[in-house]
């Protein structure tokens, strides 16, 4: 049984969930190692902290607690968003988590309710997430409607790296090693070479005004995304003293035509590149083809073994990334686009249809 009061605090039994308030973040950043690893722990509350600097507003953030302990935990992080030809306020799921010692008592599906129900009061009509960061079910449950798939598409710089980390050096990984190598070395001579006359690669340390003139170039092109301004770029990847960021424009003069963001990170004993996001103009292939050939580039003067891109069907560049030589694998789990939304203010029709959305891996860091 559910109990609410003026607070907005809800009870169910011993259990307590609550909006956020000062000090509980320590109680988070212990759940969240608890939940997911010990390391995470301490970059979870840098994440926070960051979080915090939020340009489009306050965090819509809810836990659970019993015994003075925090053992359930939610955010929806306002953005700015464009539905169709509207632009309004939206806000991403993040970060939610339960104590494994408190599941199956309900404890995220009021979290969810709760905070969606506070999102709304606070004039925010849709929000979404990747299920798989979410630990839910990618079903129709509590209001939440699966979208899309999220693929993982990898391009291998170093098969042969790749093959023998695997499988060791025996002989029979050398031989498979090296006629894996050989494959994608005829694939990529294979591969119609796109002229790029006039464009230039260039790393910045912060976007400049030129970006919003960008954005507003190529947003009609987009039916359903997060608003990409000055401000929300600047706040996602240059203010996060967490984690870094390796930026680019391609420009043509002083013109933007678009934008790469990558990192990397060892894990598994690999060396992974990830496009993080990679904006051009819809109409501009040799400028995707041209990004796709210079992060490529990049990687490989770092030593990254392969690179991973997150996409859905519908997006720009699914079949630029095919064309380079990114393929989905069943090594690497698909995730879901999952979105809560209220029916008086927004077609269903609109959020269903796959092919209006335009995410990123970016959105969901």
């Amino acid at each position: 049984m559910l109990l609410h009061n003026e607070w907005g605090t809800v009870t169910t039994q011993s259990l307590i969930t609550r909006r956020y308030k000062l000090g509980d973040e320590l109680g988070i950043s212990k759940l969240m190692g608890i939940v997911f690893s010990r390391s995470y722990s301490s970059r979870w509350l840098r994440h926070f902290r960051w979080q915090q600097t939020n340009p489009f507003g306050r965090n819509i953030r809810w836990v659970a607690e019993c015994n003075g302990e925090i053992v359930g935990h939610i955010v929806r992080i306002p953005l700015a968003m464009k539905l169709g030809e509207e632009t309004l306020k939206g806000s991403i799921a993040a970060d939610a988590a339960t104590h494994p010692e408190f599941r199956r008592r309900g404890i995220y599906r009021t979290l969810s309710e709760s905070s969606w129900k506070d999102a709304v009061q606070h004039h925010i009509p849709i929000s979404f997430a990747d299920a798989s960061r979410m630990t839910i079910s990618p079903a129709r449950r509590y209001g939440i409607l699966k979208v899309s798939e999220i693929t993982v598409m990898i391009n291998p710089l170093n098969p042969r790296e790749i093959v023998e980390k695997r499988f060791g050096r025996s002989f029979f990984a050398k031989t498979v090693s090296h006629g894996v190598e050989s494959a994608f070395k005829i694939l990529s001579v294979a591969r119609k070479k796109v002229k790029a006359t006039g464009l230039r690669m260039r790393r910045i340390s912060a976007f400049d005004d030129r970006i919003d003139v960008f954005w507003n170039e190529i947003s009609p092109f987009y039916g359903i995304c997060v608003m990409r301004s000055k401000a929300y770029l600047n706040w996602k990847y240059f203010e996060r003293p967490h984690l870094s960021f390796d930026v680019f424009l391609a420009e043509a003069g002083e013109r933007i035509l678009g934008y790469t963001v990558l990192s990397t990170r060892i894990q598994d004993g690999f060396n992974k590149g990830f496009i993080v996001e990679m904006v051009t103009h819809p109409r501009r292939k040799d400028v995707m083809c041209f990004s796709l050939s210079q992060a490529s580039e990049h990687f490989k003067k770092i030593g990254v073994d392969y690179v991973e891109c997150w996409t859905v069907k519908n997006s720009p560049c699914y079949k630029p990334l095919k064309r380079h030589g990114f393929f989905a694998s069943a090594l690497f789990p698909r995730s879901t686009l999952v979105v809560r939304f209220d029916p008086s203010k927004i077609s269903e029709e609109l959020i269903k249809c796959s092919g209006q959305w335009y995410t990123a891996l970016g959105d969901f860091l």
